[in-house]
């Protein structure tokens, strides 16, 4: 009920200030600069005023009954005027953009009674913020990225559809499909390689969206250097990254329930389409191409990316042929941490440390940071993406064939330095001096937030990895009017996403040395400094080596054949569905290779530098 007379008091403002500005265009005056108000309550002195001046005016509903005589006769001085209405009624009245604004004057004595009344809050300790100031237009940049919204729709029949067109590709300055997406409300990306991967929507994960792909719940896989372990994790989320927004003609983006969605959308339906006749003329056949090229300092090749979209309609048929290539190198580089872990602290010397402060490392109540490290991805990045509609439109019959082909290939160098002790500490783990803790200061959550240690130990991590994804669909979809009342429609539809991981190579060395670490200015983002000469092979010996190889295949097939009757003013709606999926996986694997061999000296772990490489 709330809602509803919200949205009924809007509607009385509008039609009030409606009628004041009809009023005010009808009205005449033999003087045009003579304003004349003559009313016994305020509500009936604003409407005079606005009539004459043509300015809407807005107001507390609680102020509409104050009574009082009023009479001015004078020169069309809208700022006299108000002052004497605001004097004469006691309240507020401002202007804005045109426009009065009334509300209900604040006195002194209810300034000193607010003041009494309000606590004192203790006084909080003064904090640097990072600011970043943003300006743009949100209207004109959807306007200008072909965002709209159908909002005309009624809530009885339909629901609300939120849609991106993408036909002209150069005036979307986007890396992938889901940065695209993030121009909707409520919508979210992870991030890999400086790339939109997987969306959320509404709070909730890609795992819980029903994507389709001309009509087709499809899914597309390419994996990502931040899954747990695996480059092919087992999940639903689709990985957007792996088709270029080039491709596309139109995203809709719905959000509430209907009967006819498919299943798996809690979070929502996201619906593509990669050919879209709807907005070409006849007999003109269009062709958009882009080309762009850039440069950034962290790395020494610049991004080329180009594209073209091909269409023709002619009178019953429509033609369609895309295309797109993307090579680009990216760098990220920072510093992160794995998670928190409260652990063991075995036969760590704490003695130069307080007594409370021993107790809770002794019982195990303080969260150390593990894989405390400082990251560099290098990621050299292959995109093509081809795409071919024909469709047909009849006066009782249609039909869409639409075709996609789309790969991704990456190749990643990951250089990390570590900590790698006790539960990937810094304390070390079965060494025969146990490192040394001579200062800690915790938060009254008791994690981390400063530490130096004697002999810590750290660790680099060097990793080698490619890999290629293949992705390609074919869906053939129409309409069949068996009579006015009647409709026949169907779906078929088969798509298959190859994921090859043929080289991922990871080489760990080892070393012990001083170190501070500091959690005290981002409990996220740690500063570190070293005890020992980073760049000095001889600091360092091999510790481990893990390899291996992978292969994923998913195969899908759909078929749907509906029917649709309308009988009076209700629709029929019935039809079968069927899905096949098929999910394949290969993986070799072998971790720990020849640490056993470094560590009890069958192998010579020491460094040459002519195999390192500082990063």
């Amino acid at each position: 009920m709330q809602r509803v007379s919200g949205l009924l008091l809007l509607l009385c403002l509008c039609n009030s200030q409606l009628s004041f500005s009809q009023q005010a265009i009808t009205a005449s005056n033999s003087n045009e600069n003579l304003v004349i108000v003559q009313a016994n309550d305020l509500f009936s002195s604003l409407k005079m005023l606005s009539e004459q001046t043509g300015a809407a005016v807005f107001f507390a509903v609680d102020l509409a009954n104050i009574s009082a005589d009023f009479y001015y006769s004078g020169d069309n001085d809208l700022t006299r005027i108000i002052e004497l209405i605001a004097t004469h009624y006691q309240v507020n009245i401002e202007q804005l953009e045109g426009s009065l604004i009334v509300s209900e004057l604040i006195t002194a004595t209810d300034k000193n009674d607010e003041l009494i009344n309000t606590p004192i809050l203790p006084a909080k300790k003064d904090i640097p913020l990072e600011e970043v100031l943003i300006s743009a237009s949100s209207v004109q940049t959807k306007r200008a990225r072909r965002y709209s919204v159908n909002n005309d729709v009624n809530p009885d029949d339909a629901v609300r559809v939120e849609s991106i067109s993408l036909m002209n590709a150069a005036s979307f300055a986007t890396n992938n499909l889901a940065d695209s997406l993030l121009n909707v409300a409520g919508v979210s990306a992870s991030y890999d390689s400086a790339e939109a991967r997987q969306v959320a929507m509404r709070g909730l994960s890609g795992d819980f969206i029903h994507v389709a792909l001309n009509g087709m719940q499809t899914l597309a896989i390419h994996g990502s250097s931040l899954d747990s372990r695996e480059q092919n994790e087992r999940a639903l989320a689709f990985d957007f990254n792996v088709l270029p927004s080039e491709l596309f003609e139109k995203v809709d983006i719905v959000k509430e329930y209907s009967v006819d969605q498919d299943s798996a959308g809690i979070a929502g339906n996201i619906n593509l389409y990669t050919s879209n006749a709807d907005q070409l003329m006849d007999e003109e056949p269009q062709l958009n191409a882009m080309f762009e090229y850039s440069q950034t300092d962290f790395v020494d090749k610049p991004t080329h990316r180009g594209a073209f979209s091909w269409q023709y309609k002619r009178r019953h048929w429509f033609y369609m042929l895309g295309g797109s290539v993307n090579n680009k190198v990216t760098q990220e580089q920072g510093y992160n941490t794995y998670r928190w872990r409260q652990l063991d602290i075995a036969s760590t010397d704490i003695s130069q440390l307080s007594t409370d402060i021993q107790k809770k490392l002794q019982a195990q109540q303080v969260y150390f940071p593990r894989g405390n490290r400082y990251s560099v991805w290098n990621n050299t990045i292959k995109q093509q993406g081809v795409t071919a509609a024909v469709h047909y439109y009849g006066d009782n019959f249609s039909h869409k064939l639409d075709w996609l082909y789309a790969a991704l290939n990456n190749q990643k160098q990951e250089y990390h330095l570590a900590t790698r002790g006790i539960s990937s500490s810094a304390l070390a783990a079965g060494s025969e001096q146990p490192s040394k803790i001579t200062q800690l200061e915790i938060d009254q959550y008791d994690y981390l937030r400063f530490a130096e240690f004697e002999n810590a130990q750290i660790a680099t991590e060097s990793r080698q990895l490619n890999k290629k994804t293949q992705f390609s669909q074919l869906t053939w979809r129409g309409d069949y009017w068996l009579s006015p009342k009647l409709k026949l429609n169907w779906l078929l539809g088969s798509s298959k996403n190859e994921l090859d991981v043929p080289k991922d190579e990871k080489v760990f060395l080892k070393a012990f040395s001083n170190l501070t670490t500091d959690y005290s200015p981002q409990l996220t983002y740690p500063h570190n400094s070293y005890g020992m000469d980073l760049q000095s092979s001889k600091q360092w010996q091999l510790d481990e080596i893990d390899i291996q190889a992978n292969q994923s295949l998913i195969e899908q097939q759909q078929g749907n054949i509906g029917f649709s009757y309308q009988h009076d003013a209700t629709l029929w709606q019935f039809g079968v569905q069927y899905k096949r999926f098929v999910d394949e996986r290969v993986q070799k694997q072998q971790d720990d290779l020849y640490k056993r061999e470094f560590n009890i000296g069958l192998l010579d772990s020491a460094l040459d530098s002519e195999l390192t490489k500082i990063v």
